[in-house]
């Protein structure tokens, strides 16, 4: 006799059995009375958790992990697990062992993050998913590569479409935005125009007003000489809606006061956290306020306002006062969830460049968005669900963009550099994080099943920045536009313009590029022109289509060169504004990336160069389902 087990999803059952609210015995009763009649055992395995939307599911079902670490680097993961740098029970370096392994996977096309993210999800070039960079110019307009939709099918619709559940934590693509960019449940970036600017406070403690009228817990100590601040804080740029905030300077008189904030001067009201004057990287304090204007799109979400304190030369305080971030989640009830819990998005890092910090301090406060996306992975697999994970860490990447050049080489993890500390550092951070988010879910459901991991591309040091402004025609502006995405230039027929004129300048640009010499080469790195592809879409070759939109050209500098377009800058060469970049073509050693498949079925091996294409369809077939429509890539092991 056969054996059918009832994943009960009360929410949707409800919802596809009645439109009035259903108990959960009546959900119950029904669904076992749909299936009497097939002759078969059943088992059912159902437990309500705190949201409607939130079911555990017992049985024999694993979850599987579709992982992307931004911009992790090969050698420098590699070099860490041979100094046993990786140790987290089921963290990174656990990943690397007993597992199919390429260290030179290389993006589809174009090593930047929405485009090599949308090829990798949707196993499909650009020609076809039509994502070519993090903006682009589409129809005249300036969009955004991260918001704007795939016209090919992602990872997550494929599975969902097959019965799996997903849930994506910060996955490039799915932010909720349409039926295409949803998963079952999703935690996105927020949006920058509903959130107010930061701010930074300076002053010297021993000038503030005396503090009055607050309640503190005994453990504070004494208040002598105690002073404060208050400020308001915008929580929405569109509403305008405001909170008062209130700060406590304990030691006022001393080199080292220390701060304590809240959104009333009864300290205890809420947990209390230090801001130690000394430490703006690790020493922090959150703040949280719910939106109650009913003008706000985003009513009755909770706020999230970090806190940060320096000291500076002179003995001032300088108090940093983050954006005011919240949880773009769906659906609604597990955004609820999330605000229940305090785990509300941070707006991670230190906007102003005026704060010194150093690099171990800098990634101790960018880290708090990949801490933030693995404490709700720990705390929401217990309660969901799922079947696949789709997990985001951006950590490595900003930290590439930050200091790269700096980075000593060969990498040595011993070094006592600061710029070699926070490089270490930063692959601690993903290392834990990894492994408390694995050890929940092989904790919480009947095993893990799948876990592949991977970046989007490498990272390439920049030393200077060409301005390709200089190499243009003089009259250029008038029959192109030249637009910059991380190390790629497009050139694109402004309206009126004839694609042959277009391409007339690109060519110009092309030979002053191969003459323009920095350190005895040429600058130039790589150049394409669609009139050398496919003319049409599909073409029986994917790799002959043209990868970027309606450009007719595109170009990117040599290693440690930047190319960027800065028509008001009277300078070819220029110092760079990030040490690092990526956006060369994929052929280029510092753009290829790592990639890890571990699984029951897939052997120990050395996988050499791979195409990040074929992730997905390996990931599916391990799983049993099928990949994505459209999808190109190929099983790896098969």
């Amino acid at each position: 006799m056969k054996m059918l087990r009832i994943w009960l999803r009360l929410d949707q059952l409800t919802r596809q059995i009645s439109p009035s609210p259903m108990t959960g015995r009546a959900a119950l009763i029904l669904a076992l009375v749909a299936a009497a009649g097939c002759g078969c055992n059943i088992e059912v395995f159902s437990r309500i958790a705190n949201s409607n939307d939130a079911v555990v599911r017992q049985g024999e079902r694993r979850v599987h992990f579709f992982i992307s670490i931004d911009g992790i680097q090969p050698d420098l993961a590699t070099t860490l697990n041979e100094h046993s740098q990786l140790s987290a029970p089921r963290g990174l370096g656990w990943l690397l062992v007993g597992s199919a392994v390429s260290r030179a996977a290389e993006p589809l096309v174009t090593p930047i993050t929405a485009a090599s993210h949308a090829s990798t999800i949707t196993c499909s070039p650009p020609s076809r998913h039509g994502i070519i960079a993090n903006a682009y110019l589409k129809h005249g307009q300036i969009v955004n590569g991260f918001s704007e939709e795939f016209a090919t099918e992602p990872l997550w619709r494929a599975a969902m479409r097959q019965g799996q559940h997903v849930l994506s934590l910060g996955y490039v693509g799915t932010d909720g935005t349409s039926e295409a960019r949803r998963a079952d449940y999703g935690l996105a970036y927020p949006l920058d125009r509903l959130m107010a600017p930061p701010k930074t406070l300076t002053f010297t403690a021993g000038d503030l007003a005396v503090a009055g009228g607050w309640t503190a817990p005994e453990s504070l100590g004494s208040m002598v000489g105690a002073r404060e601040i208050s400020f308001d804080v915008v929580l929405n740029p569109i509403t305008h809606e405001s909170r008062r905030i209130y700060v406590l300077v304990l030691g006022a008189s001393g080199n080292r006061p220390v701060l304590y904030a809240a959104d009333s001067k009864d300290l205890s009201l809420a947990p209390l956290a230090a801001l130690q004057t000394d430490d703006p990287g690790s020493s922090f304090a959150d703040i949280f306020l719910t939106e109650a204007s009913p003008e706000s799109t985003v009513l009755g979400t909770k706020r999230r306002v970090t806190l940060r304190a320096s000291r500076g030369t002179t003995g001032q305080i300088s108090l940093y006062v983050s954006r005011p971030s919240y949880n773009q989640a769906y659906p609604e009830a597990f955004r609820q969830k999330l605000d229940h819990l305090n785990l509300v998005w941070p707006d991670y890092g230190i906007k102003d460049a005026t704060i010194p910090v150093t690099a171990l301090q800098w990634v101790e406060s960018q880290a708090m968005i990949d801490r933030f996306l693995a404490e709700v992975a720990v705390q929401m697999l217990p309660e969901l669900a799922v079947d696949i994970v789709l997990f985001y860490q951006p950590l490595i990447d900003s930290l590439g963009h930050r200091s790269q050049s700096q980075l000593p080489r060969p990498f040595n993890p011993a070094n006592a550099d600061d710029v070699s500390k926070a490089f270490v550092s930063s692959f601690h951070i993903i290392d834990q994080n990894l492994s408390r988010m694995i050890v929940a879910a092989e904790a919480s459901h009947a095993g893990l099943g799948n876990i592949f991991l991977m970046g989007d591309h490498g990272m390439d040091g920049i030393v200077k920045v060409v301005n390709v402004a200089h190499l243009l025609p003089k009259d250029h502006g008038a029959k192109v536009e030249v637009f910059s995405s991380g190390d790629l230039i497009l050139i694109y027929p402004k309206a009126g313009t004839a694609v042959g004129t277009a391409e007339l300048v690109a060519a110009e640009l092309r030979q002053k590029l191969g003459e323009t010499i920095y350190q005895g080469s040429p600058v130039l790195g790589f150049s394409a022109k669609r009139a050398d592809f496919a003319a049409s879409v599909p073409a029986a070759d994917y790799r002959r289509e043209w990868p970027y939109g309606e450009a007719v050209a595109a170009f990117a500098g040599v290693s440690g060169l930047w190319l960027r377009y800065l028509p008001l800058d009277a300078n070819l060469l220029l110092e760079p504004t990030a040490l690092g970049m990526h956006g060369k073509m994929v052929m280029a050693t510092d753009s290829r990336t790592l990639f890890i498949a571990k699984g029951a079925h897939i052997p120990e091996q050395e996988l050499g160069p791979i195409n990040l294409v074929d992730a997905v369809p390996t990931f599916t077939k391990q799983l049993g389902i099928t990949p994505p429509r459209d999808c190109v890539g190929k099983d790896l092991f098969n």
